[in-house]
C-alpha cells in the first residue's frame, strides 16, 4: 500500500475536518495516510520523507503553522494547504476563499440593519487576516456603509495589542457589527467587551471565523462564526495530489474552498431587552434540540405560562418554538448527510427525532426527497 504524508497541525479544530476530507478521497484509492503533527515542535521533514518514502505530500504551510522550505521535498509531489501563494514559488495550493468567508459574515451583519461596522485583524501580520479584512471592508462599502478597522501596522506585544484593542472597541459608535479575523480574536473581543461593560449583542454584534466549538461555546456570550468548508479543502488537496500522481501535467494550480455554514449564536442575536427569556430559550434550543427536547421543555425553561411564552417567542423570532426546534434538528441532519461515511440508519440517533420513521417522514415533507437521494444529489458535487 502506498503512503501519503500529511504535515498538518492536527490539534487545531479546522485540521480535524481537513483530515476528514483527505480520508474521504483516500477511500477511493488504495493509499495509506500518515499524519505528521507539526503544531508545537519542529519536524525534520527530510527524515520523515526518508522513513515513509511517500508517493506524495499534503503540507500545511504558512500562517500559524509556520512555513516549510519547499526545497526539502525534492521531487516528491506536494500540495500546500493555507500557504500564501503570492510569496511562494510555483506549485500546487489549496486555500479558503476570503471573499466567500467575508461575504457570509458581512451579509449576516448587514441583515441586522446596523449603521456601524468594523473589522478586527489577527494579532500578527498574516496574509489571510489581511485578505478577510479587505474583502469585508469592500462588501460593507458596496452596501453603502463605512467600516472601522483595527489593524496595527506592525506586530505588537500581546499586552500592548490588548490595550490598543480595548481602547479601539470603547471608541466605536454603537451599536456596531464586528467581523473578527478568527474565533481566537473573537474570544479577546467578547472578553474585553464583558470587562468594559459593553453589551454583546446589544451594543456590539460579533462574528468570528472557523466555528471552533471549544472557543465559541465557552465564552460568556457564545460566538457566532463562519465555518469554512475545511472538509472540502482536504478533499481538494488530495484530489489535486491524485491527479499529479496519476501523471497529469499540471504546472501550477490554486484551488479554493468556500463556506460550509454560518452558526448563529448569542453574539449576533439581537433580541429586545424585555425578551431576555426568548434569547435564553434560543440558546437552550440550539444546544439541546438534538437531545429530544419538546416545546414543553422550552416553555418550562422560559419560566412563563405556555401561551405567553409561545406568543413572546413568535413575536421575537418570527416562528414558533416547535419550528425553531425543527430548524436546529434539520441543520444537524444535513450536516450528517454531507458525510458519505455516516450511515443513514445512525442519523436519527444524533438529531433528536423520536424515531427513524419520524425523521424520514419529516425529511420527505421538508425536501420532497428521501435522505439517500438528497445525499446523492448534494454530496456528489464535492467529487
Amino acid at each position: 500500500m502506498e503512503t501519503v504524508l500529511c504535515f498538518i497541525s492536527g490539534t487545531r479544530h479546522a485540521c480535524h475536518n481537513r483530515i476528514e476530507g483527505v480520508l474521504r478521497y483516500v477511500g477511493e484509492r488504495d493509499w495509506h495516510v500518515q499524519v505528521i503533527e507539526r503544531a508545537f515542535h519542529e519536524v525534520n521533514v527530510a527524515r520523515q520523507l526518508d522513513f515513509w518514502r511517500p508517493i506524495g505530500v499534503i503540507a500545511e504551510s504558512g500562517g500559524v503553522a509556520g512555513k516549510i522550505d519547499e526545497r526539502v521535498f525534492g521531487d516528491v509531489p506536494v500540495v500546500y494547504l493555507d500557504a500564501d501563494r503570492f510569496n511562494c514559488r510555483s506549485g500546487h495550493y489549496v486555500g479558503s476563499d476570503p471573499a466567500a468567508i467575508s461575504r457570509a459574515a458581512a451579509d449576516h451583519l448587514l441583515g441586522l440593519g446596523l449603521m456601524n461596522y468594523g473589522f478586527v485583524s489577527y494579532n500578527q501580520k498574516i496574509f489571510w487576516s489581511d485578505e478577510r479584512r479587505d474583502a469585508f471592508v469592500g462588501r460593507i462599502n458596496r452596501a453603502g456603509k463605512g467600516c472601522f478597522v483595527f489593524s496595527p501596522v506592525r506586530e505588537l506585544k500581546p499586552h500592548v495589542w490588548q490595550q490598543k484593542l480595548k481602547d479601539w472597541l470603547c471608541s466605536l459608535p454603537r451599536p456596531c457589527g464586528l467581523f473578527v479575523a478568527n474565533d481566537y480574536v473573537g474570544e479577546y473581543v467578547i472578553n474585553i467587551c464583558t470587562l468594559q461593560g459593553i453589551d454583546v449583542p446589544g451594543e456590539m454584534v460579533i462574528v468570528g471565523v472557523d466555528n471552533d466549538e471549544v472557543v465559541c461555546e465557552n465564552l460568556p456570550i457564545t460566538l457566532t462564526s463562519v465555518e469554512p468548508d475545511f472538509v472540502q479543502g482536504g478533499y481538494l488537496a488530495m484530489e489535486t495530489l491524485g491527479r499529479i500522481v496519476d501523471g497529469e501535467r499540471i504546472k501550477s494550480s490554486f484551488r479554493q474552498f468556500g463556506v460550509s455554514r454560518l452558526v448563529v449564536r448569542q453574539s449576533t442575536r439581537r433580541i429586545a431587552v424585555d425578551r431576555r427569556s426568548v434569547a435564553k430559550a434560543l440558546e437552550f434550543i440550539r444546544k439541546t434540540a438534538c437531545d429530544g427536547i419538546s416545546v414543553s421543555d422550552v416553555v418550562s425553561f422560559m419560566g412563563e405560562p405556555r401561551r405567553t411564552a409561545e406568543m413572546h417567542f413568535r413575536e421575537s423570532v418570527g416562528r414558533s418554538i416547535h419550528d425553531e426546534i425543527d430548524e436546529v434538528r434539520f441543520a444537524r441532519v444535513f450536516e450528517l448527510l454531507r458525510n458519505p461515511n455516516r450511515s443513514l440508519s445512525s442519523i436519527p440517533d444524533f438529531c433528536g427525532f423520536p424515531s427513524g420513521a419520524a425523521l424520514r417522514k419529516a425529511f420527505s415533507i421538508r425536501t420532497g426527497m428521501s435522505m439517500s437521494d438528497w445525499r446523492k444529489e448534494n454530496v456528489l458535487r464535492m467529487h
